[in-house]
């Protein structure tokens, strides 16, 4: 599960490094804009955690990981899809994501926590998120070199492309519940 752990979190980290490095000055964003638009992702998160994380006690978790990674990454899609447009048609996409990922970072989260021995549940989930959050910022280079690949980050198709990679990593969570099913049967 940590696959879809590092998956989940992929855009976390590509989202604010583009948004610095290619968006602000394509955009001609304040520093307030750029806060805005940035932190709307945190402010989404935070919101919502307390709701998403907590369906895993009443819903079963696989259902919550395939549903909130189909949204996320349908998100992702969207996000590459308006990169080259307005910020502000980025910021309810921001929400939108931002409302999406505690549902399959709960999830994640919850199920390892089941699994994992009592005595070393602190051990696995410190585990956990250091090799989910530490792998995640692959996806910032993985973007650049899809946005390299396609042409750039001047190239409308080339944003598409980057997110494109990190929707596809976003949906390694479903994978591997599947295949750890099919293991188990």
């Amino acid at each position: 599960m940590c696959l879809g752990q590092i998956g989940s979190l992929l855009p976390h980290v590509v989202v604010p490094s583009i948004l610095a490095a290619f968006l602000i000055p394509e955009w001609h964003l304040s520093g307030a804009q750029a806060g805005l638009l940035a932190g709307s992702g945190a402010a989404g998160y935070m919101l919502t955690v307390p709701v998403l994380a907590t369906l895993t006690d009443r819903i079963d978790a696989r259902k919550i990981l395939i549903a909130g990674s189909a949204l996320s990454a349908l998100g992702t899609l969207l996000f590459g899809l308006f990169a080259d447009k307005s910020p502000w048609l980025l910021l309810p996409l921001m929400l939108i994501y931002a409302i999406t990922v505690p549902a399959d970072s709960g999830a994640l989260t919850s199920g390892m926590s089941m699994a994992a021995e009592p005595n070393y549940r602190g051990a696995t989930m410190a585990m956990h998120s250091t090799v989910g959050f530490s792998l995640s910022a692959l996806g910032a280079w993985a973007a650049g070199v899809a946005l390299d690949a396609a042409g750039g980050p001047q190239s409308a198709s080339a944003w598409m492309a980057a997110f494109s990679v990190l929707a596809a990593g976003i949906l390694l969570g479903p994978l591997a519940l599947y295949w750890s099913r099919r293991e188990t049967q």
